[in-house]
C-alpha cells in the first residue's frame, strides 16, 4: 500500500510539472513548491553537532514520505515510531565525526527532524 500510494503521488508530481512546462524548466528547489509537495510533503533535517567546537551541519532533504518502523518489541504506536526515527544518535569510539570546523575526528551527536 505504501508503494501504490508513493507511486501516485510521483506520478502526480510528474504530470504537474509536464503540464507546467516539464522538469527541466524548474530547479529542484522550484518543484518542491508544487500543491502536491504543499499538501503532502515536507523536509528531513539531519544534524550533526561537533562536541568540541559545538559546530552544527544541517543537511535538508525534501520527502513525501517518512519511512517508519511500527510494531517491532519496543515501538508499539506511531507516536513512538517518531521518536524512535528522530532519536539522536552519539559519534564516538570507531564511528567519530570528522568536524568541518575542528578538521579533526572527534565526538558528535547526529540527529534527524522533521519540517513541515
Amino acid at each position: 500500500a505504501h508503494d501504490f500510494v508513493l507511486e501516485m503521488l510521483n506520478s502526480m508530481h510528474g504530470i504537474h510539472l509536464r503540464e507546467a512546462g516539464g522538469e527541466k524548466k524548474y530547479d529542484q528547489r522550484t518543484q518542491e513548491t508544487t500543491l502536491l509537495h504543499h499538501v503532502f510533503g515536507g523536509y528531513t533535517r539531519n544534524q550533526v553537532k561537533c562536541m568540541e567546537c559545538h559546530h552544527e551541519s544541517n543537511t535538508y532533504e525534501s520527502t513525501l514520505d517518512l519511512c517508519l518502523h511500527i510494531w517491532s518489541s519496543r515501538i508499539g504506536s506511531v507516536e513512538a515510531a517518531l521518536e524512535s526515527y528522530t532519536e539522536t544518535e552519539y559519534l564516538d569510539g570507531n564511528n567519530k565525526y570528522k568536524c568541518d570546523e575542528c578538521k579533526k575526528y572527534v565526538c558528535a551527536k547526529r540527529g534527524l527532524k522533521v519540517h513541515v
